[in-house]
């Protein structure tokens, strides 16, 4: 595993810096109506300067190609929004062997960003060279700058895909969401030699978050930069109102088990509010080293948190070879509040474990409290040692909670130790119907 505090491939504009190209906004101050794939507001009388390509490169494992390139936004007063670029392959021949279309959804005034992404080609092909065509976007006022902070690089190297892990921290009082996270890399000569990306959920203010990023890099791989930039959905979205009566979500407990290469995690999360249900609120979980490098992650969102329910989530991942977790960090991202009257839990009873070395499984029946059939049930297993400390979890879903009745559900868990205590917790999500 190679490790970095920071990247430095040499004459490349690298991040993280406090004048480099890791630049966030303040989404809530951004009229919607011009982000994304909104049609360019009507701004007369501005020329733009075309955006410079400052630098490409690629590397080829199979049929996976990992590409990077540098981008510059030369123009000192305005950002550039919704700019296009299209990816051609091409093998020693001149053939065509792959193509790939995506967007920057904004680059600052004055801003270079790194762009990291994958592409397939052709089986059996050898990509000799790779072009890429910049459509430029449209202007747009500059967006408040905010610096997201990259620490803690690592690569772990595998075929076809290799991994790059880093710890973001958001230093700024604002929330950001859907962040695309571009990893470039280097060989010891500076040229960019694989590439890819991710996106990050959510990172709240004065907190960090951990990404795990999928590239396909050359074998000499030397260095490394991670880019963190907007997405459209980052310019789209705004932090949802919470009332002036509501109370936050409370993130109670967390936990979990290592059983080999297998994570089972659970966090407890509570609704102390007893006039709204909570909607849509998101997690992300990062899983560090004793040395603090981000070993592994896991997001997702909670459909719905009752008035006053407390909620078990539990969840799973897989982590390299030969690591071993020390801690875990959950986050939550409040949802939209709102106005319900008490509604009825889902319950189970007849609980059982059984262990297995692989992995064991926790078995029960599940309560529908309601007069209709619900589908798609999200069912969580917590498993708790004799301390009431969580040491492992789980999850499956649940087809049918047959109405009024009791419904026979496995979930596979993961821990190294028996627990003392075992819950089981069923959520609908937002597959979930009702039945006539």
């Amino acid at each position: 595993m190679l490790t970095a505090c920071q990247p430095s491939p040499p004459e490349v504009p690298q991040a993280p810096v406090v004048d480099g190209p890791l630049m966030a906004s303040r989404a809530v101050r951004l009229n919607p109506e011009n982000a994304g794939f909104s049609p360019a507001p009507v701004l007369p009388e501005i020329i733009l300067d075309p955006l410079i390509l400052k630098d490409l490169g690629f590397g080829q494992v199979e049929d996976q190609i990992g590409f990077g390139f540098l981008v510059e936004n030369p123009n000192p007063d305005h950002a550039v929004r919704h700019t296009k670029y299209d990816i051609t392959a091409y093998d020693e021949d001149g053939v065509v062997t792959g193509t790939s279309t995506s967007y920057i959804a904004a680059l600052q005034p004055n801003q270079t960003v790194g762009i990291g992404d994958r592409l397939r080609v052709e089986e059996g092909k050898t990509v000799a060279r790779l072009d890429v065509h910049l459509t430029d976007g449209y202007p747009d006022d500059p967006l408040p700058p905010q610096a997201i902070e990259v620490r803690d690089l690592a690569y772990t190297q595998g075929a076809p895909f290799s991994i790059l892990s880093a710890i973001l921290t958001n230093p700024t009082q604002e929330n950001f969401t859907t962040l695309r996270v571009s990893a470039l890399l280097y060989d010891r000569a500076g040229a960019i030699i694989g590439g890819g990306f991710t996106y990050l959920n959510f990172i709240n203010a004065d907190s960090s978050a951990g990404v795990r990023i999928l590239v396909t890099a050359s074998d000499d791989v030397a260095d490394f930069a991670i880019f963190p930039h907007f997405s459209a959905s980052t310019l789209l979205h705004t932090q949802p109102d919470q009332p002036g009566d509501a109370a936050e979500v409370k993130l109670e407990q967390t936990g979990f088990g290592q059983l080999g290469r297998r994570v089972g995690f659970a966090f407890i999360l509570a609704n102390p509010n007893g006039q709204y249900s909570v909607e849509n609120a998101e997690y992300n979980l990062t899983a560090y080293s004793s040395e603090d490098f981000v070993l592994g992650v896991d997001s997702g969102t909670i459909h719905r948190l009752n008035p006053n329910q407390t909620l078990g989530v539990g969840g799973n991942f897989i982590i390299s070879e030969g690591d071993t977790i020390d801690r875990i960090e959950v986050h939550i991202r409040p949802g939209t509040f709102v106005p319900s009257a008490a509604i009825p839990a889902f319950s189970a009873d007849n609980i059982d474990f059984t262990q297995s070395r692989y992995a064991s499984t926790v078995s029960g029946n599940i309560h529908n409290p309601f007069s209709q059939d619900i589908t798609n049930l999200r069912v969580s297993a917590l498993l708790y040692d004799a301390t009431g400390a969580i040491i492992g979890g789980g999850y499956s879903f649940l087809d049918t909670a047959s109405a009024g009745a009791q419904t026979p559900v496995e979930v596979f868990v993961y821990s190294d130790q028996e627990p003392a205590h075992i819950e089981l917790h069923a959520a609908t999500t937002i597959l979930s119907e009702t039945g006539e």
